[in-house]
């Protein structure tokens, strides 16, 4: 499961962009205060935390992907059954 990251855009169902949360939460986190945060050190931030956001998302991706192979590994190819590996497994 993904969960969100602070001040990350991310799209939303309708296609829309929205924050999900102020920069400021997730500068305090990192624990820059509010009255250094210059355009380039936002602009950092924002670049760094889309950066994490896109890993967790191929992360994920790739997790549904191992399952769905083991899930093939593990069925005879002709019926949904079962095979031998999946027992020993």
């Amino acid at each position: 499961m993904i969960r969100p990251v602070r001040g990350v855009r991310a799209a939303s169902q309708s296609g829309t962009v929205e924050t999900a949360a102020p920069l400021a939460d997730a500068a305090s986190i990192a624990g820059i205060p509010e009255s250094e945060i210059t355009p380039k050190v936002r602009q950092a931030l924002d670049m760094l935390m889309a950066e994490v956001k896109r890993m967790r998302e191929e992360l994920h991706r790739s997790q549904q992907r191992v399952a769905y192979l083991e899930k093939l590994a593990d069925e005879d190819t002709l019926v949904p059954v079962p095979n031998r590996r999946a027992f020993v497994r």
